[in-house]
């Protein structure tokens, strides 16, 4: 894989000093207006590295290390940007799952950088180790859509951050702008978190508890059908293909219960009629009965009121007076 080049460092005022061929007009603009705050030299810890990365309008994506320049005539140590430059694809399908040798010194320091030609990159590291709770905090939070979080750097953030680069969607990754170490606030990112020396500028820095606080509320706010694979835009469609197919074998099979159950209920009244026109027709069609008048004699089915008889009784005699003395004889 190789990546283009750029560096802005100081030669009597800080600007451009070197890029590789592959770097576009529109990509050196963007990059002359890369912003870490105010490095001092407090800013560098040892083995230490603070990093940007963003999206290019080009389509591609850089990541610049902000690193110890060197010393200029006035005495005064300086500093310098370094940036990478690749395709999105190289970045969201490889050199991400590789962050964490971004954030060593080693990395930047190759000659590639001072004579502005391209760096090759022959071997990526892939680490498949699960993320850590904090790292799976974050990109929740990002699904959330809960942006700018903004954080004092910490040896456990600065870890998360790398898993989160890496386990974070093709999406996210690709669209993700965000800022490790940095000296200040600095405007449109989506994740960042700033070194410890730096000024605040009124901006609200969030602890993970705070953040998390923040996510629960945002995911209680959600409509009940969502959940977090939901809550991001760009990803609230694309669910786990597994868990698809769980729901559409389900949805189709309360279908078919249905189909059958209304098949059932309206077949039932037929088969009552089938049932009953056997018993009727012996009971009324001499074609059927040999003998009609058994047939006439029969007992009526149990789904059949017999007629009233219309015969009068004969009359009550009273039962004190004798055959021969009752008054209608």
């Amino acid at each position: 894989m190789r990546l283009d080049t750029h560096l802005m460092g100081s030669d009597g005022g800080y600007g451009e000093r070197a890029w590789s061929g592959g770097v576009s007009d529109r990509e050196r603009a963007a990059l002359r207006d890369t912003d870490f705050g105010q490095p001092t030299d407090r800013s560098f810890e040892p083995g230490t590295v603070m990093l940007l990365g963003r999206p290019l309008p080009t389509g591609r994506t850089a990541v610049t290390a902000c690193t110890q320049g060197p010393i200029d005539e006035a005495g005064r140590r300086t500093f310098e940007f370094r940036t990478i430059i690749l395709s999105t694809d190289d970045w969201v399908r490889r050199l991400r799952h590789d962050a964490a040798s971004l954030t060593h010194p080693a990395f930047w320091n190759r000659t590639a950088f001072d004579t502005g030609t391209q760096l090759d990159v022959d071997s990526i590291t892939r680490d498949d180790h699960d993320a850590s709770p904090t790292a799976r905090l974050l990109d929740r939070s990002l699904r959330l859509e809960i942006s700018p979080i903004l954080m004092s750097d910490s040896a456990e953030l600065h870890i998360a951050m790398v898993e989160l680069l890496r386990v974070t969607s093709e999406h996210r990754a690709g669209a993700l702008k965000w800022g490790m170490r940095l000296m200040r606030a600095v405007p449109g990112l989506d994740l960042a978190t700033l070194n410890r020396n730096a000024p605040t500028g009124g901006a609200t820095l969030l602890t993970l508890d705070a953040l998390e606080h923040m996510a629960d509320e945002a995911h209680a706010a959600l409509p009940v059908a969502a959940t977090d694979d939901q809550a991001h835009l760009p990803d609230r469609s694309h669910g786990h293909p597994q868990r698809r197919v769980g729901i559409l074998a389900g949805g189709i099979g309360v279908l078919m219960l249905a189909a059958i159950g209304c098949g059932v209920w309206l077949a039932w009244p037929t088969q009552q009629l089938h049932a009953n026109r056997p018993q009727q027709d012996q009971t009324t069609n001499p074609a059927h009965n040999p003998n009609p008048n058994r047939a006439r004699n029969a007992a009526p089915p149990p789904s059949q009121h017999p007629k009233p008889n219309t015969v009068s009784p004969p009359p009550m005699r009273p039962p004190h007076l004798p055959p021969d003395l009752h008054p209608d004889l």
